[in-house]
């Protein structure tokens, strides 16, 4: 039992992470782009639970989105790669650029990273709705869960929408 409460993560890195600072910091950017694709099994308004319950006319998105538990299928199908992605492709010696003093790791293996994140977020998704059988509901969480993962990525900005029709009411 833990005294508290408290919660302790460990992660165990070969030595290379801890001697060369870029590497432990491309590593830190694939964590943290991994622990952004979370809040996609989120229940907030827009999200594509919080969509799916508004569509289902569930009283409470919040256990809807708990009960079909995307979230844990994530983080289990990331698993895997994620290892794989820690030990063998992002050190990969042919996979880095020297700059002047410095050094960038992980060019490929790092974009790699990122499309298997959204495929891992897509499909634990989808695997958790499969049992919905309101393909209209499905259908409006997907869409969602699309619309999402292009803001993830950084193909939609969000605020860029909210700017034109803030300009468009200004006219």
């Amino acid at each position: 039992a833990k005294p508290l409460g408290w919660v302790s993560e460990q992660l165990s890195v070969p030595i290379a992470y801890v001697i060369e600072q870029p590497l432990w910091q491309a590593l830190d950017s694939a964590l943290q782009f991994a622990e952004k694709h979370q809040q996609v099994f989120r229940s907030f308004r827009g999200s594509p639970y919080g969509v799916l319950a508004a569509t289902l006319n569930h009283p409470d998105a919040s256990s809807f989105a708990k009960s079909l538990d995307g979230e844990s299928r994530y983080w289990a199908t990331l698993d895997h790669e994620f290892r794989e992605f820690l030990h063998k492709k992002l050190p990969d010696p042919k996979d880095k650029t020297v700059y002047g003093n410095g050094t960038i790791y992980g060019n490929q293996a790092s974009l790699d990273w990122q499309k298997t994140v959204q495929n891992a977020a897509t499909q634990a998704f989808t695997d958790s709705i499969a049992s919905i059988r309101n393909y209209e509901a499905r259908a409006a969480a997907l869409r969602s869960l699309s619309y999402h993962l292009a803001v993830l990525r950084g193909d939609i900005d969000p605020k860029a929408k909210k700017k034109s029709k803030a300009k468009a009411k200004a006219s």
